[in-house]
């Protein structure tokens, strides 16, 4: 099992232990990208992609695998291309050898700052979780995933909103790093841009979201697509 250094375990993973993995390399939790990322990798836009903070590894079934002039082939064709670094690696290299672990095994920021609908608007996901499964989640998460995005605090940010900042303190405290948390502020744009979410009304709220989530979803990864075929042109 591996884990993100940015994670907090609040629930028991003992399931996993027992997982029948097959012949699929790794599973983990859906990510919530748009189709265009995905495009920019070499996947079809309806493609599984998987996050890489939280991951099921079939250790003796990787073993097996010559993999490393397939990471090398997918360098040279989508290198200048990568939004998500890992994660594209994973997604796109082993392709149909991965697999999709209830979301509570990840609950990412996304998750926890914003409503179902509204994490729609922001992010235009394609091929992810039903509202039911995202609330079971949050619910009742067995791993929370402190990830980053646009709306978000981390728990070691001075004035951080993230539900689990107290747990997170705590475990911290017990740590022999505890006097190294760094707790620097969050950039004044992003504290602005949040307040201006969460303080706005409904029909400014929404409007916001769909500027922020077609700059998210479809610009930024429309331009990482473009740079790429400059540098390929070159």
């Amino acid at each position: 099992l591996y884990l993100d250094s940015d994670t907090l375990i609040t629930g028991s993973v003992a399931p996993l232990w027992t997982f029948e993995m097959g012949e699929m390399l790794y599973y983990g939790v859906k990510d919530c990208v748009s189709g265009w990322y995905k495009r920019n990798i070499g996947l079809p836009k309806n493609a599984l992609y998987l996050n890489g903070g939280v991951l099921l590894a079939n250790l003796e079934a990787l073993r097996r695998e010559s993999i490393k002039s397939e990471i090398n082939s997918f360098f040279e064709k989508y290198g200048r291309a990568l939004s998500y670094f890992d994660q594209d690696i994973l997604n796109a290299v082993f392709r149909g050898k991965i697999g999709v672990l209830p979301p509570e095994y990840n609950v990412m920021s996304s998750m926890l700052d914003i409503d179902y609908d509204e994490l729609q608007i922001l992010r235009q996901p394609l091929l992810y979780y039903s509202r039911q499964e995202i609330r079971r989640a949050i619910q009742q998460p067995r791993i929370v995933h402190f990830s980053r995005h646009i709306l978000s605090t981390q728990p070691w940010e001075r004035h951080s909103c993230n539900p689990y900042r107290e747990a997170f303190l705590h475990y911290a405290g017990m740590t022999p790093w505890k006097e190294q948390i760094p707790y620097q502020a969050a950039s004044p744009f992003k504290i602005i841009l949040i307040d201006a979410v969460r303080y706005s009304p409904s029909i400014v709220r929404k409007v916001l979201l769909a500027t922020m989530g077609y700059w998210h979803a479809v610009w930024r990864p429309q331009l990482r697509y473009w740079k790429s075929l400059k540098y390929k042109r070159l």
